[in-house]
């Protein structure tokens, strides 16, 4: 019975009860990404792989890039996730601020995070239908750049993924 109060609590503050400073987005195991395409992009500095049966859309006159599944034209509908990254012309602090004014119920969770060694903040959101969403600002040269995708769709191991090459 000890045992599984003590087994029952130690799940119970690895579960529920921790809330990290930072958070390091950490590669993928190889296996796990081998097969992968990879994107790479020298305008923007940046490369990252991606699931095979998705493509990544860039919008001609826009500074975003759109990772979509190949046979949803749209991007947006909610059967299947995808991510928007942005590379924005405001700086960090500004991006920070308008997410905090459109969003204010992010107060509640926001965590430090650093990914391909550039910091920044992840924001979490539920949308009125109960779908989570997840937005991250990291700061790149004091530019935001902005990470949108569903929290725990088949696109979070991308993140993990996403190398910044100058």
């Amino acid at each position: 019975m000890v045992i599984l109060l003590i087994i029952g609590f130690s799940v119970y503050q690895n579960y529920y009860n921790t809330k990290p400073q930072t958070q390091n987005s950490t590669p993928q195991t190889q296996e796990e990404t081998f097969n992968w395409k990879t994107y790479q992009n020298d305008e923007y500095g940046f490369e990252l792989k991606y699931p095979t049966d998705y493509e990544v859309a860039e919008l001609k006159n826009e500074d975003f890039f759109i990772i979509r599944y190949a046979r949803d034209l749209s991007y947006e509908n909610p059967a299947y996730p995808y991510m928007r990254i942005e590379f924005s012309s405001q700086n960090y602090e500004e991006a920070i601020e308008g997410e905090l004014k459109r969003y204010p119920q992010y107060s509640e969770s926001i965590n430090n995070i650093i990914i391909g060694g550039v910091p920044g903040k992840k924001f979490l959101y539920s949308s009125e239908m109960g779908n989570t969403f997840q937005t991250i600002i990291l700061s790149r040269n004091n530019k935001a750049v902005e990470i949108f995708f569903s929290k725990g769709s088949l696109l979070e191991p991308v993140i993990s993924t996403l190398k910044f090459t100058s």
